[in-house]
Order: C-alpha cells, then sequence, then structure tokens
C-alpha cells in the first residue's frame, strides 16, 4: 500500500491588531508609569517626593472644590452637595452619587416653588 503524501504546513498567519495604518499591537512602545515609591527606591528621592506632593496636592485640591463645582451645576449649597454625594455612596455605591444630588436637586426646586418657605 502506497503512503499517503505528508500535508503540507500553511504559513503562519500574522494577525494585526488595531487601526489601519497604525502599527502592530506588540510593535507599539508603552509609556512605563512611574510609581514614586520605586524611585525612592531607586535612589531618586527628589523626584519621588516631587511626585508625592503633587499628588497630594492635586487631591486636596479636588476634594476641596468638587462640592463646589458640583453645587455650582446643580444649583444646590456646597455642603448640602457634599452630604448627597456621601450619603448617596453610602447607601448604592458609585450610582449612589450620581443619584442622590440629582434628587437633592428635585427637592429643592419642589421646595422653591412650592410657596411653603419662610419669606425674607
Amino acid at each position: 500500500m502506497a503512503k499517503s503524501p505528508t500535508p503540507i504546513p500553511a504559513p503562519p498567519v500574522k494577525i494585526h491588531r488595531g487601526a489601519p495604518g497604525s502599527a502592530p499591537a506588540r510593535q507599539r512602545r508603552r509609556r512605563k508609569k512611574v510609581n514614586p515609591f520605586v524611585l525612592f527606591l531607586r535612589g531618586q528621592t527628589k523626584t519621588g517626593v516631587g511626585l508625592v506632593v503633587l499628588y497630594g496636592a492635586a487631591a486636596l485640591s479636588r476634594q476641596a472644590l468638587e462640592p463646589r463645582l458640583v453645587g455650582k451645576q446643580v444649583g444646590l449649597n456646597p455642603v448640602l452637595t457634599l452630604l448627597a454625594l456621601y450619603t448617596g455612596y453610602r447607601l448604592l455605591g458609585v450610582g449612589g452619587m450620581i443619584v442622590f444630588p440629582i434628587t437633592a436637586m428635585l427637592l429643592k426646586q419642589i421646595w422653591d416653588h412650592s410657596g411653603l418657605q419662610p419669606e425674607g
């Protein structure tokens, strides 16, 4: 009985992932994320301290300004906005941070247009 011919293997297929005309995914260069604690370990303390200070300043300014910005956009007192954000987060999570300020705004609008508030 004659042997059947061995099949010829197909050439490897190059898969191109990404936008047409762009370099293949494995050839793209990615930026490395800089961790300030790694910089401390490598002896670059000035750069590490600078990044930690920059991060702290950004976090504090965001925490201080967010209730005011959201309050002005929504038309609520910043303290009431912060309370609504916190209560919404504690009760419903991230979705509550969206629902509760909107609910507080609607309740404020109903209160303002109901005629129940004292004149002064």
